[in-house]
This record gives structure tokens, C-alpha cells and sequence, in this order.
């Protein structure tokens, strides 16, 4: 046990009783947790008197908050029904007197039921009417704000914290990560900067700041940031995790791998890990190890609708498309607006040849996101292979419209026209599919053939050579 100086946690009491939490009472909390205490205590440091010493402070701690602790308490609990079982704590004064005992205790703020959040915001709202300024209550309340999507309501009182207490980078941190939400993510690395420079330890505060720089696509930044808070707790899975995520998208998929594997170690139940090192073997078109991690994570979380869709992928990948098919199936089953489960189920049904099928689930995706330009696109293609030219034409021609610099379409759009033989109207679509992708081999191939049918025959005789040049590359 702590040999805890009593005068000292008495003055920190007194001090955020009156509301002054000011730089002498952050000084005395640094010389706390630090235990730099003076040799000669006014308490002799016998196992006995430390034991009074904690008996006194309770009950210093009962006459300074009074119901207010009873209050705390009950709302702490509530804010953390996933994981908090004992109710018999002081949560009140394990925070009040030591800032570090929050990063210690890994408390997630975690609800059983949404329910408790809103009871938690009356409690601390009652609480706020005895002690106005009661900045831990003020943070609480963000928090349980936060946890229902009220974000701006939520960075209103983690900035009452912060003017209670300049030093309170708790309030920093999790206003960091409202503005997160609200896309600011200028705004978020602001106050996980902040964070930091109160407290340089603060290992979550680096994390946070990564996953803002990694949405703006800084991520030699993200990692620098995830490597820091690595530095400081080499068991922080989810550090390793994200720092994976990062290297993925800097093409370096054996720096991920290795993240991800070093997560998994620290946290063998880590879901998310194998779905990331699966994704990144997936990029390395090691499919059946990739189907391996998947199947781990399904194995985790059996409502993994994502690592159904990716195994999904991948068996596809390895022509599997009957399994892939039930896999895109569970995902959907899970999750009905998975509109890339329907997408890929309606590959694989295009795969099968039930053509019919597979329209029903790109319209399906469509209706779900009506600008999902490749559902179109894969439309368009099985109308045409019923012979729907129309159709493919008009369902080719929306694909281009959400997105005009899709070659691909332009392309496919050109082989409808041709099989509604408009020779003119398809050579005009494989030429801009050219204009895109000059490597297109398949677009002069075709459109060699259009030529050919309007009796431009130098014409095609010089896609053909072309094509053949490409192919040979």
C-alpha cells in the first residue's frame, strides 16, 4: 500500500472542496502520486497507522461531499455497467484523489443499456445544483452525452471542466474525441495535443491524436503517434492494432502483419486484429490464410458481419463462389443495410449464371446506396447478359454519371451499344474508355471490332496492333 501523506490528501480534499483546483493542488497531487513525500510524516508509516490514515480520509472525504459522494457513485457505476461489479468503491474519491487512478484502472465508460446514460446525466445534473463547480461531475456528463451522439452538447461541458480546471486533460482528451466524431478533426488533434502537454504519459491522448491524423491521411504522423503510446505501454493492444491499420495503407503489409500479430498476443480475444491481418493478406492475395483470420474473428464475434463479407471476398478470390455466396448470405443476415454484402452476393450469383439473382441483390445495394456507381455497373452487366441492352445501357450510363471517370463503364457501356449494334455510339465510349486508361488493352480490342463493322478498316487494323502490344507487355 501507498504510504499516502494524510496532511497532503486532506489539503487535496479541502482544495476541490472550495473549488480551487488550481496549479498549487496540481503541484500536490504530482507530489502524491509521485510519493515524494517528506521522511518525516506527521504519521509514522506503520501498517497500522496507514490503516487509520485510510479510515480518516473516508471519513474526510464523507464530511467534504457528503450525498454528493453517494450520488458520484451510483452515476459512476451506471456510466460503467459493462464492466464495473463492485459498487461498494468510492469512485469519487479514488479520482478525486489521484488523476493517474483513471488511466490506471482502464475504466472503458461503457453502458449495459443507453437507459443508464440518461439516468447518469439527471444524477450528475443534481450533483452540479449542490457543488457548481464540480469539474469530475461536468466530464462524467460529457461522457454520458457523448455515449448518446450528442456531441456538441458533449464539448459544451468538457469546456466547463476545462474552465473549472485548466489542467484537466481528461476533458481535452475526450473533447478531442467529440470533435472526432463531428468530422473536426483539425479541432480533435488540437486538444489531444493539448492533452499530451498536460500529461506527456497519457498514452490514449497519442492514440486518439493517430486515428485523427490517419482520416487525414498523415500516416507516418499516425504512427509516430501510435508508437509513442506503444513507448510508454507496451501492452496497449489496440495501439498495435491501429499502428497496423496505418502501415496498411503505406503499403508496408509486413510491418501490419507484425502489428496485428502483437496485438492478438496481448489480447487473444481481438476480433478486429484478425479482421485486419486477414484484410492485409487478403492485399497480399494469400486467400486462405486470410480465410484463417476470418474465420477467427467469426469465431470471436459471431455477428461479424464484416468478416463474413471478407471471407466472403476472398473465397470468391478463390473461385468458391457457392461458399462465398453463404458467407455474403450470414452477413446480410446480420446486418440487412450491408449494401457490399449485397454487392457481393450478386457477384457470385453473376458468377453462378442466375443473372435474375444477381439483379435483385445489386438493386438491393442500390436502394441502399443509391450513388453505389460499381452496383450499377455489375447491373448493367448481368441486364446484358440477358440481353437487356437498354437496360445495360441505361444502368452503364449511371455508373458514369456518379462517377465520369469510370473507364470501366464507359467500356462496358461501349459492348451494350455494340450488341444494340451502334457501332458509332460504342466506338465513341471505348475511345473514352482509352482517353482514361490508355493501358485499356480490352478497350481496343473492342473497339477494333466496332471499326471494322463500319468499314474503318486501317482503323482496326491499328487497335488490333495495339491490343497486341499492350497484351504483350
Amino acid at each position: 500500500m501507498r504510504k499516502l501523506d494524510f496532511f497532503y490528501l486532506v489539503l487535496i480534499q479541502w482544495s476541490k472542496f472550495w473549488g480551487k483546483e488550481n496549479k498549487l493542488n496540481y503541484k500536490i497531487h504530482k507530489i502524491v502520486n509521485n510519493e515524494q513525500l517528506n521522511n518525516t510524516s506527521i504519521i509514522p508509516y506503520t501498517q497500522s497507522n496507514i490503516v487509520r490514515v485510510g479510515v480518516s480520509i473516508g471519513i474526510t472525504n464523507k464530511i467534504l461531499f457528503g450525498d454528493i459522494s453517494n450520488l458520484f457513485n451510483e452515476a459512476f457505476c451506471k456510466i460503467n455497467s459493462k464492466q464495473i461489479i463492485s459498487v461498494d468503491k468510492d469512485y469519487l474519491f479514488l479520482l478525486e484523489s489521484n488523476p493517474n487512478h483513471r488511466m490506471k484502472s482502464k475504466y472503458l465508460f461503457e453502458a449495459s443499456d443507453i437507459v443508464h446514460y440518461k439516468e447518469a446525466i439527471e444524477i450528475f445534473e443534481t450533483i452540479l445544483k449542490i457543488k457548481p463547480n464540480h469539474c469530475i461531475s461536468y466530464d462524467m456528463m460529457a461522457i454520458c452525452k457523448k455515449a448518446l451522439k450528442k456531441y456538441e452538447d458533449a464539448i459544451e461541458d468538457f469546456n466547463k471542466a476545462i474552465e473549472i480546471d485548466s489542467n484537466y486533460f481528461y476533458a481535452y482528451n475526450g473533447m478531442g474525441i467529440a470533435k472526432y466524431y463531428l468530422k473536426d478533426y483539425d479541432g480533435s488533434i488540437s486538444d489531444f495535443s493539448k492533452a499530451i502537454e498536460i500529461n506527456p504519459q497519457y498514452e490514449s491522448a497519442y492514440t486518439s491524436r493517430g486515428n485523427a491524423k490517419k482520416i487525414l491521411q498523415d500516416y507516418v504522423g499516425s504512427i509516430e503517434d501510435y508508437s509513442k503510446a506503444i513507448e510508454i505501454n507496451t501492452q496497449f493492444s489496440i495501439a498495435y492494432y491501429n499502428r497496423g491499420n496505418a502501415k496498411n495503407e503505406l503499403k508496408d503489409y509486413k510491418g501490419s502483419i507484425e502489428d496485428y500479430t502483437k496485438a492478438i498476443e496481448i489480447n487473444p480475444q481481438f476480433a478486429s486484429a484478425y479482421l485486419g491481418r486477414g484484410n492485409t493478406k487478403y492485399e497480399l492475395k494469400d486467400y486462405n490464410g486470410a480465410n484463417e483470420d476470418y474465420t477467427k474473428a467469426i469465431e470471436i464475434n459471431p455477428k461479424y458481419s464484416i468478416a463474413y463479407h471478407n471471407i466472403g471476398l476472398s473465397k470468391a478470390n478463390l473461385l468458391d463462389y457457392k461458399e462465398a455466396l453463404a458467407d455474403y448470405t450470414k452477413a446480410i443476415e446480420i446486418d440487412p443495410q450491408y449494401a457490399d454484402a449485397y454487392f457481393g452476393r450478386g457477384y457470385a450469383k453473376d458468377k453462378l449464371k442466375d443473372y435474375n439473382g444477381a439483379i435483385e441483390d445489386y438493386s438491393k445495394a442500390i436502394e441502399i446506396n443509391t450513388d453505389y456507381s460499381s452496383a450499377y455497373n455489375n447491373r448493367g452487366n448481368a441486364k446484358n447478359e440477358l440481353k437487356d441492352y437498354i437496360g445495360a445501357i441505361e444502368d452503364y450510363t449511371k455508373a458514369i454519371e456518379i462517377n465520369p471517370k469510370y473507364a470501366i463503364a464507359y467500356n462496358n457501356r461501349g459492348n451494350a451499344k455494340y450488341n444494340f449494334q451502334d457501332y458509332v455510339g460504342a466506338i465513341e465510349d471505348y475511345s473514352k474508355a482509352i482517353e482514361m486508361n490508355p493501358q485499356f488493352s480490352n478497350a481496343y480490342f473492342y473497339r477494333g471490332i466496332a471499326k471494322a463493322k463500319i468499314g474503318d478498316l486501317e482503323g482496326a487494323n491499328n487497335d488490333k496492333l495495339t491490343y497486341e502490344q499492350l497484351k504483350n507487355k
